[in-house]
This record gives structure tokens, C-alpha cells and sequence, in this order.
């Protein structure tokens, strides 16, 4: 069976390969932590009017309005309650 063949009988269009990024027909892409987000074809797309975002961006964008803090292992701050802490990807 061919890879991604599962994704693709759900209607999943697989861009693979070297050059996946020249052509974004997508109205959104979101691109991966530590992307770059001024590749060419990035450009391009903005400037089309497509979104191209992160996950994290996303995240903060659907929150009401608050404190925000960056979380550091070992330094929690237990009596605000107020603010939202986020953290990479080791938790």
C-alpha cells in the first residue's frame, strides 16, 4: 500500500517532495515551529491574501484578552491565577 494512501481516501491532498512549497492554493497554512516564515513562497502567499500562521499564533489569537507569561520549569508563580502559562514542546 502506498504511504499516505489512508489520508488521502479521507481527502487529504499530500504535497510532498522537494519543491511542496512553490505552488500554496490554500486559503491557510500553518506553518511548523522554528519554520521560517519568509520563504518566498510565504511571501507570495500573504500577498495573495492567504493567512500563513502557526498553531501557537492561533492559540493567542482565539483567547480573550489577558496576562500572558511564559512558564519556566521550576519558577511557578502559584498566586496569580490570572495569567495563562505556555510552554514548548517539552510540557
Amino acid at each position: 500500500m502506498k504511504k499516505g494512501s489512508a489520508l488521502e481516501k479521507l481527502g487529504v491532498r499530500l504535497i510532498l517532495g522537494e519543491n511542496y512549497l512553490d505552488d500554496i492554493t490554500e486559503d491557510v497554512v500553518f506553518r511548523t515551529r522554528g519554520f521560517p516564515s519568509t520563504p518566498l513562497s510565504f511571501v507570495k502567499a500573504r500577498e495573495e491574501g492567504k493567512t500563513v500562521t502557526s498553531e501557537m499564533e492561533e492559540f493567542f489569537q482565539a483567547l480573550p484578552r489577558q496576562n500572558f507569561c511564559r512558564y519556566r520549569l521550576g519558577r511557578k508563580n502559584h498566586h496569580d491565577h490570572n495569567n495563562i502559562k505556555a510552554t514548548g514542546n517539552d510540557g
